[in-house]
């Protein structure tokens, strides 16, 4: 599943409020802030603190450099298309 970036920008963590990561790996959305891991189940996020499952600070640690890199190639299309006109 591919989660849509529309409904990843209206998402929270139920918990800390802020943005979630979907992690394609484990079809799980992330919250970096709370260190925890939100399961999809046939394609609905279960959104429910009690779901939440602690995540590995190393696998955190990869997500959020996945991300990073993520951001900024999107940084850079942005910048060449703005460049382009």
């Amino acid at each position: 599943m591919s989660l849509s970036s529309e409904l990843l920008k209206i998402l929270v963590c139920p918990i800390t409020k802020q943005s979630l990561i979907y992690d394609e790996e484990y079809n799980e959305l992330v919250s970096p802030k709370a260190g925890v891991s939100f399961p999809i189940v046939d394609d609905i996020p279960i959104m429910l603190p009690d779901k939440a499952k602690k995540i590995d600070p190393k696998r955190l640690q990869k997500i959020l450099e996945k991300e990073k890199a993520k951001a900024s190639q999107e940084q850079e299309v942005t910048l060449e298309k703005a460049e382009s006109k």
